[in-house]
């Protein structure tokens, strides 16, 4: 017989996991996030190897490994971007005001074709 799920608690999420998970600049964290999510699907689409596409950003191949599998706390967004940059993908950055309510702004990224 299946297992009631009566009553079972339901919670509210936002879009960004890092919000929810309560890290101090999550709009940063989620963008990063984007960035390697986008060098994982250009390696696999490329059918690089880890060694290869390491050599192509300039960066070790241990340390294309750990922002692959998540450790990318220490690195920055602008070094992430030149390492997209390398792999042929062009990273655009577009300012935008909000003058009718100044409110704090957004770090968003946007994939496009």
């Amino acid at each position: 017989m299946a297992k009631s799920l009566d009553h079972a608690p339901i919670a509210v999420r936002s879009t960004n996991p890092f919000a929810d998970m309560g890290f101090d600049e999550p709009d940063l964290e989620m963008s990063k996030a984007a960035f390697i999510m986008e060098m994982a699907s250009v390696i696999k689409a490329w059918r690089m190897t880890v060694a290869k596409a390491a050599r192509l950003m300039g960066i070790s191949q241990a340390s294309l490994g750990r922002l692959l599998r998540g450790h990318w706390k220490d690195c920055s967004l602008e070094r992430l971007a030149l390492c997209l940059n390398r792999l042929g993908v062009t990273v655009r950055l577009s300012l935008e005001r909000n003058p009718k309510t100044w409110t704090k702004g957004e770090l968003v990224v946007s994939r496009r074709g």
